[in-house]
């Protein structure tokens, strides 16, 4: 199987007014199996990975399990890669500033994936505990201060299209299938009489119980999450299903316990980070003896706001 390697070094060297001077030097060299060509411009195996990083990783089968979608990326990754290698050729990067530019980017990624690593190693395996804690500190946090309900419906209207004559009776049919596994978003694509179908697929979310009209408002909170049923309303026949009811004032633990704990870990995570960067800068910042007159020379103002 045929491999090449990526290598890139950049060297930078900074003198100032003082008589220290830093050195970065940085070099990346990998082997991959070769993927993908186009022209000049070669793609491993591990270009691909690299910018698979991108992707959330729950995401990242459905991308190598789609042609087209690893077509796309592809195309992108060759494009990247082929205008990186003419950079190169070009000597962009024997410009420092460009090194310097280099160095800092990596930089960034090093210390986004240290945070992330040691948030991963230090966070607990459960937050259940911190989370019984957290609410029982500030229960107010998690008012809810409106009730509202969710549903799915599909609606057989008196004078609809579907069954002018016997709407319940549809209805009912529906109902039957529903229950015996039928997707309930599709039947109310093909059979509702509501307009706003297309757009929500029979579902409504977070409604106001208030603004429902009244005789499908006593209906449908006869029913219990998760429930189907038949519910009549001034419009013609639903089938619904409760998706959610969200009642005000503070929920119990048990039934926000999720999203307690997803607080819990957040906030855990936080005072994790917190610490480090207590540690980190724990020493003094010191400054170079004449670091910053020699950066106002790099970078003088425009000419207009220097005041002479």
């Amino acid at each position: 199987m045929r491999k090449f390697g990526t290598l890139v070094t950049a060297a930078l060297l900074f003198v100032g007014a003082s008589s220290t001077a830093l050195e970065r030097e940085l070099e990346l060299q990998f082997e991959s199996p070769l993927l993908a060509t186009r022209g000049d411009a070669r793609v491993s195996q591990l270009d691909f990975v690299g910018r698979m990083q991108a992707v959330p990783a729950p995401d990242r089968a459905g991308v190598v399990s789609d042609p087209e979608r690893i077509g796309k990326l592809l195309e992108e990754v060759l494009l990247v890669r082929e205008l990186a290698d003419r950079a190169i050729e070009g000597g962009i990067l024997e410009d420092p500033a460009i090194q310097a530019e280099l160095h800092y980017l990596l930089s960034v990624r090093l210390s986004e994936r240290y945070r992330e690593n040691l948030l991963a190693e230090r966070e607990l395996d459960d937050y259940t505990q911190q989370a019984r804690e957290l609410y029982r500190l500030n229960p107010e946090r998690y008012r809810v201060d409106a009730p509202s309900i969710s549903f799915s419906h599909i609606l057989l209207a008196a004078d609809g299209a579907v069954d002018a004559a016997d709407p319940e009776a549809t209805a009912r049919e529906l109902l039957a299938q529903v229950k015996n596994g039928e997707s309930m978003q599709a039947l109310a694509q093909q059979y509702s009489d509501d307009p706003s179908v297309e757009r929500n697929q029979g579902l409504l979310e977070a409604v106001d119980p208030k603004r429902l009209d009244a005789q499908f408002r006593t209906g449908i909170e006869r029913l219990k999450e998760g429930e189907v049923g038949l519910v009549e309303s001034a419009y013609g026949w639903h089938v619904v299903r409760v998706e959610e009811v969200v009642t005000a004032g503070v929920p119990p633990f048990d039934e926000i316990a999720e999203q307690i704990k997803t607080d819990a870990r957040q906030q855990h995570r936080g005072e994790i980070w917190e610490r480090e960067m207590r540690k980190i800068h724990e020493p003094e910042l010191e400054i170079a003896e004449g670091a910053i007159s020699e950066l106002l020379d790099r970078f003088p103002p425009p000419s207009g706001l220097s005041g002479h």
